[in-house]
Formats: structure tokens, sequence, C-alpha cells
């Protein structure tokens, strides 16, 4: 188990168990649109793997990089909407990043 790995190599870390019973394809779906409606969702260009995914969504031979961005987005939004600390770096396109915009209505 995770925990006894952990206690094995005295290194710790939160774990957050997920219980998203949706279907991955929802889960993805459902996420990022509530997270580019805003068209404030950006993403480092170097990040071409992640960029082009997202943009090929749904003919995507693995959704893998999606699903895991999707879960850890689905936290960040849980934390600011429990907290309401929006603390974070502002970024624009002259940060080297790219704005990944309202996703069609849904990837």
């Amino acid at each position: 188990d995770l925990r006894q790995e952990q206690e094995r190599v005295g290194r710790f870390f939160a774990i957050k168990q997920i219980n998203d019973r949706r279907k991955t394809a929802d889960r993805i779906k459902q996420t990022f649109i509530a997270a580019t409606k805003s068209a404030k969702f950006y993403c480092q260009m170097e990040h071409k793997e992640f960029i082009d995914e997202f943009l090929d969504y749904p003919d995507v031979t693995h959704d893998d990089t999606l699903d895991a961005t999707a879960i850890a987005l689905m936290v960040a939004m849980e934390y600011v909407q429990d907290t309401g600390n929006l603390e974070g770096e502002v970024l624009d396109e002259s940060d080297n990043v790219v704005s990944l915009k309202n996703w069609r209505s849904a990837p």
C-alpha cells in the first residue's frame, strides 16, 4: 500500500482520494468546460503533447493526460470554491503560454 511505502522510504506527501464515478469522457468534458468557459485556462507552450491532446479530443489514441489534468482541475476548483482563495500567478500570452479558450462547449 502507498502509505506503507511512504513509511519505508521516509518520504510523505498528501493523498486525496478521488471518488468520481463518471465515465472518463464525461469527467474530461465537464471539467474542461467549467475551466475554459472564462477563457482563463492557460498552458505553457512547451507542453505540446497536452495541447495537441486537448485540441484533438475526442479523436485521440489516449486520454490519460487529459483525465489526470481534469482530476487535478476538479481538486483545484473545489479548493477555490471552498476557500475563496484565488491566489496565484496572473498569466497572459506574453508569458509564453497559450490560452485554451472555450472548448467547443465540449471537448
